[in-house]
């Protein structure tokens, strides 16, 4: 976050980054590959974090994911998860 909001002090521009790093929680059974975007602008900073097993780039993982909850696949993949829970509790 710091390296993050120092580029945007000078340069004056929102700034947008992607990393990830490997966690393992308690109760995890292995470590899953955290994917971090750290964004800053005239609005504050915000970080948002994904746990996942999905291969590739930080910014394209990051990317994928987010589209679940704002782009095309928004009404399939969350229709289809909601369907699931509802199946399992025998709505």
């Amino acid at each position: 976050m710091d390296k993050v909001v120092a580029k945007y002090e000078k340069e004056g521009e929102a700034q947008q980054e992607y990393t990830s790093f490997w966690y393992r929680a308690t109760g995890w059974p292995r470590s899953r590959r955290v994917v971090v975007n750290v964004e800053v602008n005239t609005q504050g900073t915000n970080q948002r974090f994904v746990a996942t097993n999905r291969p590739g780039s930080a910014q394209s993982v990051y990317a994928f994911h987010a589209e679940r909850g704002d782009g095309e696949l928004c009404e399939f993949a969350e229709n289809g998860i909601k369907e699931l829970k509802r199946g399992f509790q025998g709505e």
